[in-house]
């Protein structure tokens, strides 16, 4: 937020959040293959782990949870189990694979399958570099359901001076492609143990939504403990 801002301080922001355990599930599904096959659960735990452990750490709920402990863990722990293969040597000489760690966007977008769900950090991150007037927050099941409702309100927000051609048939391609369960079910177990786990921190989104006037996005969860 910070480098966007200082390159570009009047840009406006649309911020669309999908329901956080079918993004998971969905998210998991479309980079199945960087597991080799492993379960869902099995590729879920590294993050609830750390999830769990940075909220004993830091009870608080402001965003140095996140920004302290939750996200620079993860990064670590990314870092840590990256180590490659990297060939190297002089031209014309014997090639030597060497070890290599290294953590790329890609690398950190692919393997935060819960923690991307988190959004009431990232959003506050943003919110305090560009303030509530640049940034609308919309439900992408809003988009899929609504569009050509949700592509006025967007195209308003921007205002005259953007270029902003999205259309009704784009979308249906967009939730074509972010919809990659595909029949495939979620163990009811594991859904329980998400919903647990998402359930406060959507509360705390809700409040966020509400004290910077942004509308309403919620997802229906059994209720659940803050924590």
């Amino acid at each position: 937020p910070t480098l966007v801002n200082t390159i570009f301080p009047h840009t406006k922001l649309v911020v669309m959040l999908r329901e956080p355990i079918a993004r998971a599930f969905s998210g998991y599904l479309q980079s199945h293959t960087a597991w080799r096959g492993i379960a869902f659960e099995e590729a879920i735990k590294r993050e609830l782990a750390i999830i769990r452990a940075c909220e004993v750490m830091y009870p608080t709920t402001d965003t140095t949870r996140y920004t302290e402990c939750i996200w620079p863990w993860f990064v670590a722990e990314v870092m840590e189990h990256s180590l490659e293969s990297d060939f190297t040597g002089n031209r014309g000489g014997e090639y030597e694979a060497q070890p290599k760690r290294r953590c790329t966007a890609g690398m950190l977008r692919k393997q935060s399958i819960v923690i991307r769900g988190l959004y009431v950090y990232q959003l506050r991150l943003w919110l305090e570099r560009f303030g509530a007037s640049k940034i609308l927050v919309l439900p992408s099941e809003q988009y899929y359901t609504d569009t050509e409702a949700t592509l006025a309100t967007v195209r308003h927000f921007l205002g005259g001076r953007a270029a902003f051609n999205a259309s009704v048939a784009q979308a249906a391609g967009d939730a074509e492609r972010n919809s990659r369960i595909r029949g495939r079910k979620l163990d009811p177990q594991t859904n329980k143990v998400l919903q647990n786990v998402y359930s406060p921190y959507n509360e705390m989104l809700a409040h966020t939504l509400e004290e910077y006037e942004l509308g309403k996005v919620s997802w229906q969860f059994q209720p659940s403990k803050s924590r």
